[in-house]
């Protein structure tokens, strides 16, 4: 996904960390106010959820800086740029190919689906370089850039990946200065595995158990609203509107994480279904939500 498209899963996991973290907030404000005691559940989920924050955040904020670095690239602070095994110095070549990156747009991974990466080193007259991978896309048309930690590092250094970014001008730019972008896969890439075979269960453990817990979390939450065992929903009554909109709108949220989690656990099973189209979530959504309605109504009924 490209664009302003690409960042509801950014936002999925925002909403999911923010009600984490009221119910963090919550439960310590609680133990202060000595109305209950610290128990090992209490600190171990502390714990794991600290520790998720950590990872979530760190992983926008390297994601965040990759997009700055691109837009507040100066034509006046290179000296040159190597694409490839060409090595471009002219002022000229060198502002068109800045402007580009300048108009970088976010990008979503899914399925992969770029040819062969061809390194990108920015060499600043202060005598620092900067290296990306840049990839001819054949479904938007343009380049993506990819950051990755050891790209300016040799040997056994552990890597993670920066982030992504779109540029619908950069290969033509290129074009201009002799420089094309391969349009053909020359080798396996290890971070698209989908598309030289399929993928092994070592490589899916990982994502299987963070979507699993999130779906299941959810889903615990979810049949919780709708059998009245939440404080909200336990008090559900035709005079209590407060109370029945929170369970509403409880649902409404709930709905939506559960299909967006969910569906990443099934791709991660089963490479199937594609967890990043709208409709797939919205329809998902749409099928707890009414579900989840239409027990909460009859259960409304029968307190009434």
């Amino acid at each position: 996904m490209i664009g302003l498209s690409s960042l509801w899963p950014k936002l999925l996991f925002l909403l999911v960390f923010g009600l984490f973290l009221t119910a963090f907030l919550k439960s310590w404000s609680e133990v202060a106010k000595k109305k209950v005691t610290v128990t090992p559940k209490l600190v171990f989920l502390s714990l794991f959820f600290c520790l998720w924050a950590l990872m979530l955040l760190q992983m926008f904020v390297r994601e965040a800086l990759f997009h700055h670095d691109l837009s507040t690239l100066r034509v006046e602070d290179l000296k040159s740029i190597d694409a490839g095994i060409r090595s471009i110095d002219a002022a000229e070549d060198i502002s068109r190919i800045v402007h580009s990156l300048n108009e970088a747009q976010w990008f979503e991974v899914n399925h992969g689906g770029w040819s062969a990466e061809v390194p990108l080193v920015l060499r600043f007259r202060s005598g620092t370089q900067r290296t990306y991978h840049v990839a001819w896309y054949e479904r938007g048309q343009g380049a993506v850039v990819i950051s990755q930690s050891n790209f300016d590092h040799t040997g056994g250094r552990i890597s993670w990946s920066n982030g992504y970014a779109f540029c619908p001008l950069l290969p033509r730019v290129l074009a201009t200065g002799g420089i094309d972008l391969p349009r053909v896969e020359r080798e396996p890439r290890a971070t698209q595995p989908e598309e030289t075979g399929p993928r092994s269960w070592r490589s899916r453990i990982l994502p299987i158990a963070i979507f699993g817990f999130f779906t299941l979390a959810a889903l615990r939450f979810f049949l919780q609203l709708i059998k009245g065992e939440t404080p909200e929903s336990k008090t559900l009554r035709i005079s209590d509107v407060q109370n029945a909109a929170r369970t509403v709108l409880g649902l409404v949220i709930v709905s939506i994480i559960a299909a967006g989690f969910g569906l990443r656990l099934m791709y991660a099973l089963f490479d199937w279904p594609d967890p990043t189209k709208l409709l797939s979530i919205a329809s998902l959504s749409l099928a707890l939500l009414g579900g989840g309605s239409i027990v909460v109504l009859r259960r409304f009924r029968r307190v009434s």
